[in-house]
């Protein structure tokens, strides 16, 4: 089934420009990537220190799932040729979670408190429930359901980059873009946490 989809018929102009082959490749090249995401991950937890290994194992199960499901939506799709709605929200709410789960298991080296964890998830959940609603069976509220799902979206942004000062490993990864401010100093709110990011960036340094 993979080695049907050829060059010639990827963009047969009597179908479409093939837009329905060129979208089952996409499936069969994301799911290759994700599987190959999780042999890498899977085969790099014994080259990592011992309290990195959790964080990685969870990376290799949210690239797996993410493989399996693309599986199933590439022949979903090839069959109804519909979108596989309800497979992408399984899958997200699968691996949205376990992305959160991997984000506290790396920031609490650096002083993460459990209550982020708690709140990421459940914001989580809510935007990817009210999304669903939204997009496959309530339709007609679909604009309400989509500021609901937006609003959790934008709280989990602000608990990333704005929220506890020891959970964004982003901000405190790139350092220059959160100690300067508008090309000056860092707002004092901020100055008393530099010594806690230097050492979560030594930390972080340390993972290999």
């Amino acid at each position: 089934m993979f080695l049907s989809i050829t060059a010639s018929n990827l963009f047969d102009a009597s179908q479409g420009l093939g837009i329905n082959q060129a979208t089952a490749f996409t499936f069969f090249v994301g799911t290759m990537a994700m599987m190959a995401a999780s042999a890498f991950f899977f085969f790099e937890i014994r080259n990592v220190g011992e309290k990195w290994r959790t964080s990685v194992l969870v990376s290799g199960l949210i690239t797996f799932i993410a493989a399996v499901h693309y599986y199933y939506m590439r022949d979903y799709f090839i069959q109804t040729g519909s979108s596989p709605t309800f497979f992408r929200y399984v899958d997200w709410l699968l691996t949205v979670p376990l992305m959160c789960v991997e984000f506290y298991l790396i920031t609490k080296k650096a002083g993460a408190k459990t209550s982020l964890l708690w709140q990421l998830i459940i914001a989580s959940v809510v935007m990817l429930v009210t999304g669903f609603f939204g997009e496959a069976t309530d339709r007609d509220n679909s604009v309400l359901w989509g500021v609901i799902s937006g609003a959790a979206y934008f709280y989990i942004a602000y608990l990333v980059w704005f929220g506890d000062e020891l959970s964004c490993p982003r901000s405190q990864q790139i350092g220059s873009t959160r100690s300067t401010w508008g090309g000056s100093s860092a707002p004092p709110q901020h100055s008393s946490n530099w010594g806690q990011r230097s050492k979560f960036k030594k930390t972080h340094a340390n993972i290999y």
